[in-house]
């Protein structure tokens, strides 16, 4: 299902960056540079080339993103399904040369490994971007089967999302940590 990924009107060099590489690492993820446009407009241009998800970003303290807001498009109205708040990130060109790859993702899967947080996180993901969660398994047997792997795990209490090529195993798309979530609807468990 093919996502459409925006940025908030007041955005700065380091917000569209990281629209980007969200684009980059994501399955079906296509850009749409906002400028001036209303957000009855975006919803418009996405019901007419038949997007059903959309991802806003939304500018944060320090010009960092700070919220990434997942809609769902249904006979032509927005749904907000999921808010992350971001509490920081890392872009693709942040990282060591030798430790990313520049790819395009057409396949992908939610992989995850910690605690209950972390989990709940995953299979909100799952839902917001119609994704297969997977977790209890060895994550070198799905190495391989997709291009991108969105890997959530904890580190000090904080969730982190790395998006991995399910080739390579580097980086390629931004670290993002998230300092809390609100979920709209309910949902059912995508697992396997």
């Amino acid at each position: 299902m093919a996502i459409l990924i925006t940025n908030s009107r007041r955005s700065n060099p380091r917000i569209r960056s990281f629209t980007k590489d969200l684009v980059r690492c994501l399955p079906q993820a296509f850009l749409l540079k906002r400028g001036k446009l209303s957000l009855n407009e975006i919803k418009k241009i996405a019901s007419e080339n038949n997007f059903h998800k959309m991802i806003i970003i939304c500018r944060g303290l320090h010009g960092n993103p700070g919220k990434m807001l997942f809609y769902n498009i249904l006979n032509d109205r927005l749904k907000i399904t999921l808010i992350l708040k971001i509490c920081g990130i890392k872009l693709l060109r942040e990282f060591n040369k030798k430790d990313y790859v520049m790819s395009e993702a057409n396949t992908g899967i939610i992989y995850v490994s910690g605690n209950s947080k972390s989990l709940e996180i995953a299979y909100l993901l799952s839902d917001a971007l119609d994704m297969k969660t997977i977790y209890r398994i060895p994550i070198e047997e799905i190495m391989c089967s997709v291009d991108t792997i969105i890997y959530i795990y904890e580190n000090n209490n904080i969730v982190e999302i790395k998006f991995l090529d399910g080739y390579v195993f580097k980086e390629n798309g931004p670290l993002i940590k998230v300092k809390s979530f609100k979920y709209f609807e309910k949902r059912e468990k995508n697992e396997s």
